[in-house]
């Protein structure tokens, strides 16, 4: 089976190059533009990882997080890539879903290890 990887990001641009990165790496990868979208996708298709941007619109990173937590098991390992952080970050520490974060622009090569770090966790 595939292992499905949604890419949220509010930037078109990033969503391409993420998707084409992983997508050429064998993952199922499937985009949205901001964390509703996201959210919605996340109850109908149920990925194996998520990866978010936390500066969006309508629903950022840290609310998108907070309502995959609220969704009863199983566990969806969120990892946010970032341009910035603004030390909210130290407090998705404790939420069971949180993996970690990589700051953008982040190499195809640390990419695809973060990916593949979580997939064997």
């Amino acid at each position: 089976m595939t292992y499905k990887i949604l890419v949220i990001d509010d930037e078109a641009d990033i969503r391409e190059i993420i998707e084409h990165i992983l997508s050429r790496n064998g993952y199922a990868v499937d985009t949205a533009a901001d964390g509703q979208i996201a959210f919605e996708k996340i109850q109908a298709n149920k990925p194996d990882l998520i990866i978010s941007d936390i500066s969006m619109p309508n629903c950022n990173g840290y609310e998108l997080l907070k309502k995959i937590s609220a969704i009863t098991p199983p566990k969806i390992p969120v990892l946010f890539l970032s341009g910035y952080t603004d030390g909210h970050e130290l407090h998705t520490n404790s939420d069971h879903n949180f993996v970690g974060i990589l700051s953008k622009p982040v190499s195809s090569k640390d990419l695809v290890a973060a990916v593949k770090n979580i997939q064997l966790q």
